[in-house]
């Protein structure tokens, strides 16, 4: 378990999307600075936040409900990741909250448990 929980970690791919955010967002063709600055806050936000629900639900059940949650939303970005073709639309705004979705359970989970 020692060494699960950093390579669980390390897997969840929160590099990729915090790296490439702006290609990411740059892809559908809108204010992709914007998008990167929301997912940056996000992150920072249910960072602070774990600072208070940890010690009340446990680790343990934190790290059960993020994975879950990190799972469900790259599931969720995976299916909804735009097409070249596409504008701003409702599925590229889906997109963006399933990013912002996955960032804010890596952060209330995985990210600070550590």
């Amino acid at each position: 378990m020692g060494i699960a929980v950093p390579a669980i970690q390390q897997l969840t791919g929160i590099n990729v999307i915090m790296f490439y955010a702006p290609t990411i967002f740059r892809s559908q063709g809108s204010s992709y600075m914007f998008l990167t600055f929301i997912c940056m806050l996000v992150h920072l936000l249910a960072t602070f936040a774990s600072l208070f629900v940890t010690d009340k639900l446990g680790r343990r059940f934190l790290l059960l409900v993020g994975s879950a949650g990190c799972a469900l939303g790259l599931l969720l970005a995976t299916f909804l990741y735009p097409k070249p073709t596409m504008t701003a639309t409702t599925e590229s705004f889906l997109f963006d909250i399933a990013i912002y979705f996955f960032v804010g359970c890596f952060g209330l989970s995985h990210g600070p448990v550590e």
